[in-house]
């Protein structure tokens, strides 16, 4: 009796190529390719219909895991590389600009560079104070404070008038060596051990002044004198109108004393 040999004819697998998945479309035809192919072999590999779903979803990952990495990956280092020569870029100009504030003739005054594309003038400062004007780059600032607090600098928008805050990483300071000084407050003895008096006039028919006596801010309408009573001792003053550079002084109040100063702009 002879035998019937049976040849099992066994198929292999697909091969799975290796190659990169460039949009979501041809990734759906080549997983709908991978699923014909599954579905032929289904007989071989005994796969049921859940299986194969389960296959298909594992292939999906296999594509589209390893691909998100490597874009991740690439647009991090793409932006790092940007960052980076974007900070040497500005490291660079900052150079330039020192440079060419530092070749400036002396002006007489301290002065504060806008060096920033943009820069705010704050009420206080710190960054959640209120915003008083917005600057742009190549606009002059009056310094009025030479020491910082903290990081901030105290200037005047001389055009505007604005008295605010600016930090010191939008500016660049230039300090003089000949300061203009206001003048002087002229004096009247009185005879007597009353408190110091001192009247400040403003001559302008149309401009107010700005007066800031020892942090206090007093404005003297156009045309106008006030008159104010102190205590004796020693004060620091700067007086500003738009369009006017500060004038900044300081004198010593003494009892039996009246002080009087007269603000008139002088236009050259």
């Amino acid at each position: 009796m002879s035998r019937r040999q049976t040849t099992a004819t066994t198929r292999k697998p697909p091969k799975v190529m290796r190659k990169a998945i460039r949009s979501s479309a041809e990734a759906g035809n080549y997983i709908a390719v991978i699923l014909s192919r599954l579905h032929k072999l289904g007989g071989a590999f005994s796969m049921k219909n859940q299986n194969i779903r389960w296959a298909a979803g594992f292939l999906l990952l296999l594509i589209f895991v390893p691909a998100y990495a490597q874009q991740q990956t690439r647009q991090r280092s793409e932006t790092g590389q940007s960052r980076a020569q974007q900070e040497a870029q500005e490291r660079e100009q900052r150079r330039q600009d020192e440079e060419a504030v530092r070749r400036m003739p002396d002006s007489g005054a301290d002065l504060a560079f806008v060096v920033a594309k943009r820069a705010n003038i704050r009420e206080e400062p710190n960054t959640s104070s209120r915003v008083l004007k917005q600057v742009e780059r190549g606009e002059v600032l009056a310094l009025i404070e030479r020491e910082p607090v903290g990081t901030w600098y105290k200037v005047i928008h001389v055009d505007s008038a604005v008295e605010g805050w600016v930090d010191e990483s939008v500016v660049i300071i230039k300090i003089t060596a000949n300061r203009y000084n206001a003048p002087p407050f002229e004096r009247e003895e009185t005879g007597t051990n009353q408190n110091p008096e001192l009247s400040i006039s403003n001559l302008e028919p149309a401009t107010d002044l700005n007066l800031r006596i020892n942090g206090t801010l007093y404005v003297i309408r156009a045309n106008s004198t006030k008159t104010f009573t102190l205590e004796p001792g020693r004060y620091e003053y700067y007086g500003w109108s738009p369009g006017v550079r500060p004038a900044i002084g300081g004198d010593d109040l003494r009892s039996g004393t009246k002080y009087s100063w007269t603000f008139k702009i002088v236009r050259r």
